[in-house]
């Protein structure tokens, strides 16, 4: 099974889990004089089944990221590495968005207002946000690409 497959997986098995879940707590308690829907003890049953399923594909889908390697713009990086520099890169649009959206100088409404001077090159971050956003993209691009290639290691 290739990684992207298993990904698909896991949230499907999540899914279920989580239905199976709460068909469980609307079944613990009835109403008097009406028949129960589902079995409590079924779903239970039911709900860890999912649970095992579940941890054995995420210890696969862990060992696959942090056995299977790659190269990108002349580095070598593990998936788990790679998903840790999107997750950086993410951060750092959020706090450049954040910059430029409070380090600009905001208009007066009148003269009794007092003004506030912005220190921040508005122009330079929101150049920092597009290169920021495009390396974003590369690295997603390159993750699906190599979801796709990669089989599970089980």
């Amino acid at each position: 099974m290739k990684l992207a497959n298993a990904l698909k997986l896991r949230s499907e098995l999540n899914t279920e889990k989580n239905e199976i879940i709460n068909d469980l707590k609307r079944n613990l308690i009835i109403q008097e004089g009406l028949e129960q829907q589902k079995d409590p003890k079924k779903l239970y049953e039911r709900a860890l089944e999912k649970f095992d399923l579940l941890q054995k594909l995420i210890i696969s889908i862990n060992k696959t990221n942090i056995h299977s390697k790659f190269e990108f713009e002349n580095q070598i990086y593990t998936i788990a590495e790679f998903i840790i520099l999107k997750s950086e890169i993410t951060d750092l649009i959020n706090l450049t968005n954040n910059i430029i959206r409070d380090g600009e100088e905001k208009k007066l409404n009148s003269n009794l207002e007092i003004r506030f001077k912005s220190w921040v090159d508005i122009k330079k971050y929101e150049l920092k946000l597009q290169k920021l956003k495009e390396r974003k993209l590369a690295v997603e691009m390159k993750l699906e690409e190599i979801n796709w290639q990669v089989d599970l290691i089980e």
